[in-house]
């Protein structure tokens, strides 16, 4: 069976404050279907090399926790290029990022993803 490579984009951009705790961060993606079977492949060449060094593991393991969980991929395979990454300095951590990636990669292949959230105590709480 030959897939049709397609071409979907998403972003997550997070800014708000719980319980006095700042959250903020902003992660744009490019995702792309090829025919390779169960492949993923995840590319940082165009974002900011700045913040790429700072939040590169955390939007790798977003983008993949996102599959595992939610997507996995079946008849296709899938490329995710990474164009765009933010964050300040005090109100974003690595958990942050972890979970702006997974909401972009929501965002981009419109999956609803409401069990993935911040609650009401500023924990942020990723199902399995």
């Amino acid at each position: 069976m030959r897939v049709k490579n397609t071409s979907m984009t998403g972003e997550f951009n997070l800014s708000t404050t719980i319980n006095r705790i700042g959250f903020t961060g902003r992660v744009a993606l490019h995702v792309f279907t090829n025919s390779n079977p169960g492949s993923l492949e995840i590319n940082f060449d165009k974002a900011d090399k700045e913040q790429l060094e700072q939040w590169r593991n955390s939007i790798e393991l977003g983008i993949r926790y996102f599959f595992s969980v939610y997507k996995k991929p079946k008849n296709h395979g899938y490329k995710v290029e990474v164009i765009f990454i933010n964050s300040i300095m005090i109100n974003t951590t690595e958990i942050v990022m972890v979970y702006v990636a997974a909401k972009a990669m929501c965002n981009a292949l419109q999956v609803n993803m409401e069990d993935l959230k911040i609650n009401e105590k500023g924990v942020i709480c990723f199902p399995k």
